[in-house]
């Protein structure tokens, strides 16, 4: 191979890994010859390692890539050698870490290969070198059941992660026209390969084989692949009739994956089966129901359905990945129904928890920065999310993977909030283009995960089209500026079209979803000067919030104060947007208060509405209180948000917590 097609670190694994030297040496005390011989006497019970052989592994294990060459180089063989390899790992029973080491350093390769090295052929043939050696390892049902058990959740999921990069570049490879190869070996999807190998397995199905599906299952809902898990929950479903727990499980991967209206079926055909089973499992039941009812809007619901999973937590039956999920659920419910306090207090609670564990420390820093931004503590809350994106892209690399997508969306939505006053939506704009970059390498065009992507790029570009200055002293014709932001209006118009279109297909016309993505359309065509559309999409918008989550939930006060400014500002109807600012003022001082970010728009379209009024008198009001709000703002010391609760505080005295909230149910 000519160095000059390759970037060093690539050219210095592949000439590890082609060390003829080092093979040969191997190759005297491991003949190909004996690979039979080897199977039979493995497969008999009680057989014990010559000595010398035992000796000649350890010492290959300790010596950095040995074990890994060797593999390699016998993966790439034939079939009676693959055999062979897994046989002598089984019977050295080499420790887990050592396995896990050694995919890790397969993974290093992989990566390098994907970034360094430009010849499509080279990378095709060592992709598929790779892919063979390792997923015979990660589909071997007891190395890899250790593997989840002992080695690092983190790392295995970035060994694996990677896999799955290979397998999209490889298929990348072989669709591209411009490249040619001439012998392509079809690699696997590792989350497919996977979860099949649990389902052959099930054919010697042994004691532990509902555990170590489940786990498998876990593992998968851990890395981003519902589709996959759901698929192996629903297998131990047919397999254990009446696994409440599976069926829970089942559930979840539903609504994380998108597909809401086929959860919403499984939890109505379920519910009558669970009162008599363990309450550790009603638990895992209770909180699949709260996330449906969150997912299509049902909020109050949800939190009912939230705190009765809560109020049957049993610390001593319980796991901790359910208990933090069920921490993690009736945060974001508490925070969505303006209990700002509590759902504090719980997420800070879940945070705590979910810090012991690596591979669970990113899903407790979005719960606690989603009730932050639902407290309107934006800055707050961006700091918890930029953790988060650590961590995530720490665990999954930086592409390809739907945990990371969603890390970077809500962290663009949050960057697009923190800098909407000052118009400054670069980095917002930054990490809403890699969200949508992997949603669209991993996820069908129509998914809802896209779609709420779209939603986010539309109001950058919305807002960039209106910020578009018409600036003649520097010699560009008004034209020309007029046509850029026309054009990018109507690219934010698509893409909101796009993202309705799927929230209707999804949650149906009438629910709060839905109403959120007519209220983002509706903006937009007041931008556009359609105002008699904004006008019918608003009133809409309204009608369907208030009719679900009553008239003075603050949801209802957005959309009173996108319609309140269309009023104002476009269709000139003073009366009308001046009762409906004062109604979205009632509604956002009960739930949040007098210094909440959203007052300054109503103030300050209120002090428009009565200077074209010539009302002096409440135009001077306004402007007072507005310049006051102003001050009180400024002098806000972003508030460093202390427990107040003791981490290990028992359930009983945790549950006194919302004991106030329950007596409204």
């Amino acid at each position: 191979m000519d160095n000059d097609f390759f970037g060093a670190p690539a050219s210095r694994i592949l000439e590890e890994i082609l060390d003829d030297a080092f093979l040969e040496m191997i190759d005297n005390d491991y003949d190909d010859d004996d690979d039979d011989d080897f199977i039979d006497e493995t497969e008999s019970e009680g057989h014990e390692m010559e000595v010398d052989e035992q000796v000649l592994f350890e010492d290959i294990i300790n010596q950095p890539h040995s074990l890994y060459r060797l593999a390699i180089r016998k993966y790439n063989e034939n079939d009676l050698s693959r055999r062979a390899f897994l046989n002598k790992t089984h019977s050295l029973r080499l420790p887990t870490k050592a396995i896990g080491d050694i995919l890790d350093e397969a993974r290093a390769s992989c990566k390098l290969l994907r970034e360094h090295v430009a010849l499509p052929h080279v990378k095709d043939n060592a992709f598929s070198v790779f892919t063979r050696y390792c997923y015979g390892f990660l589909t071997e049902k007891l190395i890899f059941q250790n593997l989840l058990r002992e080695y690092d959740r983190c790392k295995l999921h970035r060994i694996v992660q990677e896999f799955f990069n290979v397998y999209l570049e490889s298929e990348m490879l072989l669709h591209n026209p411009t490249t040619t190869i001439e012998s392509h070996e079809n690699i696997d999807r590792v989350d497919v390969l996977i979860a099949n190998s649990v389902i052959v397995s099930s054919a010697n199905m042994s004691s532990d084989f509902q555990k170590y599906s489940a786990d498998v299952a876990e593992f998968l809902t851990e890395a981003g692949w519902f589709k996959q898990a759901a698929i192996l929950f629903d297998f131990i479903r047919e397999q254990y009739p009446g696994s409440i727990q599976a069926t829970s499980r089942l559930i979840h991967c539903y609504v994380m994956d998108g597909e809401i209206q086929r959860a919403k079926e499984l939890l109505n055909s379920t519910e009558n089966e669970v009162a008599d089973v363990a309450e550790y499992v009603q638990v895992e039941f209770l909180t699949s129901a709260a996330l449906v009812y969150y997912a299509e809007g049902n909020f109050q619901k949800a939190l009912r359905f939230s705190i009765h999973a809560f109020s049957r937590v049993k610390e001593t039956e319980i796991s901790t990945r359910a208990y933090i999920e069920t921490l993690r659920c009736l945060s974001r419910c508490l925070a969505v129904t303006r209990n700002y306090a509590k759902a504090l207090v719980f997420s800070e609670l879940c945070l705590h928890i979910s810090a012991q564990f690596e591979h669970k420390l990113a899903d407790g820093l979005l719960t606690h920065a989603y009730c932050l931004m639902q407290d309107d503590r934006n800055n707050a809350a961006n700091k918890f999310y930029l953790k988060a994106k650590d961590l995530r892209e720490k665990q999954f690399g930086t592409s390809n993977n739907v945990h990371l997508a969603t890390v970077y969306e809500e962290l663009s939505y949050s960057c697009y909030v923190q800098k909407y006053r000052v118009g400054d939506f670069r980095v917002a704009k930054h990490f809403i283009a890699r969200a949508m970059r992997i949603y669209n390498r991993v996820l069908p065009e129509d998914h809802l995960h896209a779609s709420s992507a779209k939603r986010v790029l539309a109001l950058i570009i919305e807002e960039e089209a209106l910020d578009i200055p018409f600036q003649p002293e520097l010699g560009i014709d008004d034209k020309i500026l007029i046509k850029m932001k026309d054009e990018a209006l109507e690219k934010a118009h698509l893409l909101q079209k796009e993202s309705l279109a799927i929230a209707k297909k999804t949650f149906g016309d009438e629910s709060v979803q839905t109403a959120k993505h007519l209220g983002n359309l509706g903006r937009l065509y007041q931008s556009m000067k359609r105002l008699k559309d904004a006008e019918e999409l608003h009133l809409e918008a309204i009608r369907i919030k208030s009719f679900i989550l009553g008239d003075d939930d603050p949801e209802v006060a957005v959309s009173l104060g996108h319609l309140a400014s269309l009023y104002n500002y476009d269709i000139k109807d003073y009366q009308k947007a001046e009762d409906l600012y004062h109604r979205g003022i009632k509604i956002c001082l009960k739930h949040h208060g007098d210094l909440y970010s959203g007052l300054e728009y109503d103030y300050t379209g209120l002090i428009h509405v009565y200077s074209n009024l010539q009302n002096e008198r409440k135009h001077l009001e306004y402007t007072f209180i507005l310049s006051d709000w102003k001050d009180k703002r400024k002098q806000r010391v972003q508030r460093a948000f202390t427990p107040k609760l003791d981490p290990n505080m028992k359930v009983d005295s945790l549950m006194k917590i919302i004991e106030s909230i329950s007596a409204d149910f």
